[in-house]
């Protein structure tokens, strides 16, 4: 059973999200993407905006269990660590739905 997760983050006028804050916060979202895309059970992901405060990501995973090794395993990670600190402190906000194919 393949899982689609689908992350709409949500920014405050006047703040960055994280890769738009500085090209080391660039340099490690882009290491952390590469990460994911690595992983057992990564099948595909997306990105879009649907305005300026507003970033859609679509991930697909293979199994319910390859995809929650890989949340267990991304929330120790130096740049997702660095990334929920920015996006606290900034209000930034992300909503997750999965679903289940």
């Amino acid at each position: 059973m393949t899982v689609t997760v689908t992350a709409t983050m949500t920014k405050p006028e006047g703040t960055e999200f994280f890769f738009e804050s500085n090209p080391d916060n660039a340099a490690e979202a882009s290491t952390l993407n590469s990460w994911v895309a690595s992983l057992p059970g990564f099948i595909s992901q997306t990105k879009s905006f649907s305005d300026t405060n507003t970033k859609i990501v679509v991930t697909v995973w293979d199994t319910v269990e390859n995809y929650a090794n890989a949340v267990a395993e991304r929330s120790q990670r130096p740049e997702s660590v660095k990334k929920r600190a920015h996006n606290q402190a900034n209000g930034i906000r992300t909503v997750i739905n999965e679903t289940l194919t």
